[in-house]
This record gives structure tokens, C-alpha cells and sequence, in this order.
């Protein structure tokens, strides 16, 4: 097995077959990585790599092709045979380098989502919609009540707090999948996030709905009527977002 095992992007395909990315995916090294650091009580940051746990990706190789990068993973792909397709004169169950089973995660609730299922949203969609702010609330209920906001209306009542809050978000500069339950809180076309949502699986994760970028500050809408304004109004990218590659968030 080991001429088969954890075999990294750029070398060539031993055996045509169904392959796993060892990195992400639950048990994989990604996941590992989170437990073990999450546990040494160094206080350390592994938000990062528990997402690349909860996401995975399989594959289907042909022999003497050479592998590419995991889309989640990037330089840290490493790709293990699971079933070998022998019969070489039938005609292949997939494509070089095509999707046999993926997942990413729900960037509302963090939940697995499996290729081609989910909803592609853009940053306005999200932030204009009071539901996702008390969803958003209830989620961080307990780091936000350290911060004075001990329940949603002081949370909205909390200048410091709520600007703070709105500008992170609206400064997501890639769009949001999200899985079949969170979508129900959302008002929008779903059979045209669908659509979107189909398109940024084909595409390899790299699609963007037309209206992708950072979200104006007034379009912000928390359900209280209360507008949001700062500066030029509109939130500047940030450097990292949940979605972006893991990669560039551990240099």
C-alpha cells in the first residue's frame, strides 16, 4: 500500500482508481492536527484547521496522469488509493481529476456540505437579513456576552460592539455556501442559488455569483431599524476569510 499512499501533487498516478486527500476530512491530518494542538493548552487558534476537518475530498485518477492539489488542502495534499478500478477495457466510472465525493462546510453553521448539494450566497444576501444576524447572535452568544451583550438586544444596543461586528462581516470578499437548513432563514431566488451553488462545485470551488465582494455598510440589517454608516461605507477586504485556503491562514 505504500506505493499508494499519501501521494503528493505533481507525481504521477500509480493505479487508476478512486482516490482520498489524507489531509482534510474527518481522522484526516488536518483533523488530527486540530485535536492534538487544540488540546496542548498553548491557547492556539485552530478554527482554521477544524474546517479543513470537516471537509473532504475523493477523487478519480487515471494511471500515468499526475495528481493536482486538493482545492481545500493546497501543498499539503497527500492522495491515497481507496478502490482500484481494474477492468481496463470497461470505460471508466469518471473523468481524470473529477469529483467522486466532496464536501465543504456551511459557512453559516459549519456543517458538511456535500457535492452538489448547497446555496451560493453573496455578502449583501447575508448581512441584510435579520435572521442570520440572530442565528450569528445565538452562535457566539457566549464570546459576545463576555463582551457586555448578554442577550440579541443589547447586542444591537452595543454601539462598539455591533459596529464591530458588521464591519467584519461585510468585509467577506467571497461568497457564502450554505446548506439546506440555514438557507430557510434567508428571503432570496434559492432555485438560482442552487444554480450558483452547482457552478461553484463544477468550477472547483473558484466560481462567484454575480454580486460577489464586500457588502456596504447600510445594507447592513440587524432587524431594528437601525442603519449602519461609517467612513466611505463600504467595509475594505480583509486579509483572510473563512473559505479561503487554509494555507494562507497557517504561514
Amino acid at each position: 500500500m505504500s506505493g499508494t499512499a499519501n501521494l503528493s501533487p505533481g507525481s504521477v498516478v500509480p493505479k487508476t482508481g478512486k482516490y482520498k486527500c489524507e489531509f482534510c476530512g474527518e481522522g484526516g491530518i488536518a483533523d488530527f492536527m486540530a485535536k492534538s494542538l487544540g488540546g496542548s493548552g498553548l491557547g492556539l487558534n485552530t478554527s482554521q484547521l477544524q474546517g479543513v476537518g470537516r471537509q473532504s475530498t475523493t477523487k478519480f485518477f487515471e494511471a500515468g496522469r499526475t495528481f493536482p492539489q486538493c482545492a481545500t488542502c493546497g501543498p499539503a495534499t497527500g492522495w491515497t488509493l481507496l478502490e482500484e478500478t481494474q477492468a481496463k477495457t470497461e470505460k471508466p466510472a469518471a473523468r481524470h481529476d473529477e469529483s467522486v465525493a466532496e464536501s465543504g462546510v456551511c459557512d453559516i453553521c459549519s456543517q458538511k456540505v456535500f457535492r452538489p448539494n448547497g446555496y451560493l450566497l453573496t455578502t449583501r444576501e447575508v448581512v441584510a437579513t435579520p435572521a442570520y444576524w440572530q442565528h450569528y447572535y445565538q452562535h457566539h452568544r457566549s464570546e459576545l456576552a463576555g463582551m457586555g451583550a448578554s442577550s440579541f438586544g443589547d447586542f444591537c444596543r452595543n454601539l462598539l460592539v455591533r459596529t464591530s461586528c458588521a464591519e467584519a462581516l461585510a468585509r467577506q470578499s467571497t461568497a457564502w455556501m450554505v446548506c439546506e437548513r440555514c438557507i430557510q432563514m434567508f428571503t432570496v431566488d434559492r432555485d438560482q442559488a442552487r444554480s450558483y451553488g452547482k457552478q461553484w462545485w463544477e468550477s472547483g470551488r473558484k466560481y462567484s455569483p454575480p454580486g460577489t465582494g464586500p457588502a456596504p455598510l447600510s445594507s447592513v440589517n440587524m432587524g431594528d431599524g437601525k442603519a449602519m454608516f461609517s467612513g466611505g461605507d463600504v467595509a475594505a477586504p480583509r486579509q483572510a476569510k473563512p473559505g479561503n485556503k487554509w494555507w494562507e491562514f497557517w504561514k
